[in-house]
């Protein structure tokens, strides 16, 4: 059996998850696109939290603020 080379085992992961990474971000922008979340965020006239942005756009404050966390 051939030995694993751990830098390029170490270089694979952070390939692997870059891309990860990004693929959720993708589903994170679609989401935000979606749900109107930007939309809402945009037409406010100042900073807005968590609470007013779901009541903007008529989701649940928990799934706002998991929506902002990502």
């Amino acid at each position: 059996m051939a030995q694993i080379d751990p830098d390029k085992l170490k270089f694979f992961q952070f390939l692997l998850f870059t891309k990860l990474e990004g693929a959720v971000t993708s589903a994170m922008v679609h989401l935000g696109d979606h749900l109107g979340i930007y939309r809402a965020m945009a037409s406010a006239d100042a900073p807005i939290t968590t609470a007013q942005l779901a009541h903007a756009t008529q989701l649940n404050e928990r799934w706002i603020r998991e929506w902002s966390y990502k």
